[in-house]
């Protein structure tokens, strides 16, 4: 039976990804856009400094949930972050909450059985990463993997596998420090309103974690070749 690789899917979200951030400089050049987009970010960042230890608390749990589903994500708010706290506080924020959620996300793995694990990765792609992932994998390769796929999978993924918890949190902290610098890159060029710092950012980004989708793909083919 062939296996299914799900890296082709994070290099098509990386593709959908340059198309939505070229139709945004696109309506970035549109002045009621541009004014509405800028109105949201100081009006937010009014609302957590109104309320500055709840705003910290709130950006932080957030964070965490973005590390868990799929769907969530405190990205939107890292300007408003920026301009409210600064860059250490916001960047500190967003790492501690990516690997509070990563932690979560692996002792579920780790404590759970499979039919509960399923509400937040299907039986299919621990199947499939089970056949190349084990306690004994090379810990540059689990880093690949980290920067590989998307956030909420190493945590459930290793924690099933009872993968070292040292060296899985150590990846989370490479990969996702990798990212929240560019993040944190990004948000600061959208206040200065750089668009070709922006441009140059996000397809630097984007080729370092295409990269590493792709690298981690040779290897899983490579893998599977040999068994």
């Amino acid at each position: 039976m062939q296996k299914i690789s799900f890296i082709p899917s994070k290099i098509l979200k990386i593709i959908l990804f340059f198309v939505v951030v070229g139709l945004f400089v696109l309506a970035f050049n549109i002045a009621p856009f541009k004014d509405f987009f800028y109105t949201l970010i100081f009006w937010t960042e009014e609302l957590m400094n109104s309320q500055p230890l709840l705003g910290a608390l709130v950006f932080l749990l957030l964070s965490a949930f973005s590390a868990i589903l799929a769907f969530a994500s405190t990205v939107p708010l890292v300007p408003s972050a920026l301009l409210a706290w600064g860059a250490p506080l916001t960047f500190l924020l967003l790492l501690t909450g990516w690997l509070m959620g990563s932690v979560l996300a692996y002792w579920i793995g780790l404590r759970f059985a499979r039919p509960n694990i399923t509400v937040f990765i299907t039986h299919e792609k621990l199947n499939h990463y089970e056949q190349f992932i084990s306690q004994k994998t090379n810990f540059w390769i689990i880093l690949l993997f980290c920067l590989a796929v998307p956030s909420e999978i190493p945590g459930y993924v290793l924690g099933t596998m009872r993968y070292s918890f040292r060296r899985f949190i150590l990846a989370m902290l490479i990969a996702e420090g990798i990212y929240g610098i560019g993040i944190l890159l990004i948000a600061q060029n959208i206040l200065d309103q750089s668009l070709a710092s922006i441009a140059s950012l996000i397809l630097i980004f984007a080729f370092l974690f295409g990269t590493a989708s792709v690298v981690f793909l040779s290897l899983e083919k490579r893998k599977t070749r040999h068994r």
